[in-house]
């Protein structure tokens, strides 16, 4: 309850109170046979004027605004952008030339010179003549075991061609180009050591199923003293024609 209330309640009813005792005591006969007058005094009591003080309501300070935080603006930092990888070329690979092989000459037959025998000179115009024949058959011999070996390596690289299929994946991307090959032919007509000189794997696939179908081959019997022959080139060509 509030003290202002308390105080207005108190004071009302001292207030009532005193009001009916007053019109309690006049309404009262005073007797006239009585001699004496009772005089009765009332001291009306005044309250006590309740000093009510003021209260003082607390002043409400504005609220302060928040200042607002100043963030430091952050600078993006320079986004590097990443060096290009020099990729260096590949070196064309340098297919060494194979020497040319030399094919030692048989040496001629030295055919021991007749001791002059005293005969007449129709018998000695006759021995020169079979010396002659003899060192003839020689070079002609020697001759023809180099013609089949020109033959038999050129028949070697018309297999290989003739063995060739263009890959339809090639055909499709249009791959094209020359692939260099190195081999070597052992006694029996195997190959083998063999190196492919292309940048193409489909390519490259293409040319070891042409050699696994030119190989085992048969080699002349004339030449296979000559054998196992070394560093063949082939030249296999792939190309687009239209």
């Amino acid at each position: 309850m509030n003290r202002y209330t308390l105080s207005l309640i108190i004071t009302t009813v001292i207030y009532i109170l005193l009001g009916l005792s007053i019109w309690f005591l006049l309404s009262l006969e005073i007797p006239k046979d009585k001699p004496h007058e009772k005089i009765i005094k009332i001291k009306i009591i005044k309250p006590k004027k309740v000093e009510t003080k003021e209260i003082k309501k607390p002043e409400v300070k504005p609220a302060l605004e928040p200042k607002p935080k100043i963030v430091p603006k952050v600078k993006p930092k320079p986004v590097l952008k990443p060096k290009a990888k020099v990729i260096p070329k590949p070196k064309p690979k340098v297919v060494p030339k194979p020497k040319a092989k030399v094919i030692p000459k048989p040496k001629p037959k030295v055919v021991p010179k007749p001791k002059p025998v005293l005969k007449p000179k129709t018998e000695t115009k006759e021995v020169v003549k079979q010396v002659v024949k003899e060192k003839v058959y020689e070079k002609i011999i020697e001759e023809d075991f180099t013609d089949i070996d020109i033959a038999f390596t050129k028949k070697v690289r018309e297999n290989i061609i003739k063995n060739k299929k263009y890959p339809r994946s090639a055909i499709r991307r249009n791959i094209q180009g020359i692939v260099k090959v190195i081999f070597d032919i052992k006694r029996d007509g195997s190959i083998s050591n063999i190196r492919i000189d292309t940048d193409s794997k489909i390519l490259e696939k293409a040319t070891r199923k042409s050699l696994n179908k030119s190989f085992p081959i048969k080699v002349p019997s004339e030449i296979l003293n000559n054998f196992p022959k070394r560093n063949i080139h082939v030249n296999i060509e792939f190309r687009l024609h239209g």
